[in-house]
């Protein structure tokens, strides 16, 4: 089976890379096959070496953004864009996913 996450590595080293890594880690161990978005993909081997852990095993899928875009904005922009990776992995865009929850 297939998951995706959406994450930038290495934006502002910290607590944030750590359980991250932490998780991709677990998913892998569980056997699932892990597909990484991002639009920094040097940050993923930048925090294995940070927090002296291996890195993890995953595919990663550089995601370009505009380059007046800010930190805080990449990850959703990101699970916008992101449509279809291989095959059977669709990304519905962000605006579906907050829908039902904006009429609550």
């Amino acid at each position: 089976m297939k998951v995706a996450v959406i994450y930038d590595f290495a934006t502002h080293l910290g607590g944030g890379d750590f359980v991250m890594l932490n998780i991709l880690h677990t998913l892998k161990e569980i056997g699932l096959e892990v597909d990484l978005l991002t639009s920094r993909p040097e940050g993923l081997q930048k925090s294995a070496s940070f927090f002296e852990v291996e890195t993890p095993a995953v595919n990663l899928h550089y995601m370009r953004l505009p380059p007046y875009f800010k930190h805080s904005y990449t990850m959703a922009y990101i699970a916008y864009k992101a449509t279809k990776l291989s095959g059977d992995m669709l990304f519905p865009p962000m605006r579906m996913l907050l829908t039902p929850l904006a009429r609550q």
